[in-house]
């Protein structure tokens, strides 16, 4: 387990580089990689719904789990962003990014979790192996789905808050140098 330990965290850290050479940011990854705990507390509550125990089989349905929800989010920064490039203040660019990508997540959302619901219900033998793994993917993806809606945006208006803030600082402390050369 250390040795997966380590790579989940490897792996979390390319994905976060990749997102933010993407982006160009460092903090608009986070708000895209907010997915993931979501969709990994959908997981554990539905295996405690359904009376699952966690399985090693769970862990891969998490992990493809967490490409569907970042890739869920990055459609819906990447809006958020050309929005706030056309000039839209942040909180109206966010309800726009959310509003447009509403249904394209719900409608990705259901079909998978609903291609799932065979599995789940399935009594083979066969099946039973990998009914873990349809749990963690279809009870996550559902969660992680509308929270993305909801959360990946807010954090997202929250990030350019805090840039505002730091730019506004910096320009302060700029016109503190500025007023002190002059005197």
């Amino acid at each position: 387990l250390p040795a997966t330990g380590g790579a989940l965290i490897v792996v979390l850290l390319i994905i976060y580089a990749m997102l933010a050479t993407q982006l160009r940011s460092y903090l608009q990854p986070l708000a895209i990689l907010m997915a993931i705990p979501l969709g990994l507390a959908g997981a554990i509550l539905g295996h405690l719904v359904l009376g699952y125990a966690l399985s090693f089989i769970s862990i891969f349905g998490m992990v493809a789990l967490a490409g569907v929800a970042v890739n869920a989010s990055v459609v819906l920064v990447d809006l958020y962003n050309r929005r706030r490039d056309q000039g839209m203040e942040p909180v109206a660019a966010a309800a726009s990014a959310a509003t447009r990508r509403f249904r394209p997540i719900v409608l990705t959302t259901m079909t998978t979790a609903m291609g799932l619901t065979p599995l789940l219900f399935e009594k083979s033998p066969q099946a039973q192996f990998l009914i873990p793994m349809g749990v963690s993917l279809g009870f996550g993806i559902l969660i992680s789905g509308f929270m993305v809606i909801f959360v990946t945006p807010a954090v997202a208006v929250i990030i350019d808050d805090l840039r505002g803030r730091r730019a506004a600082a910096r320009h302060a402390g700029g016109n503190d140098a500025a007023e002190a050369a002059e005197v």
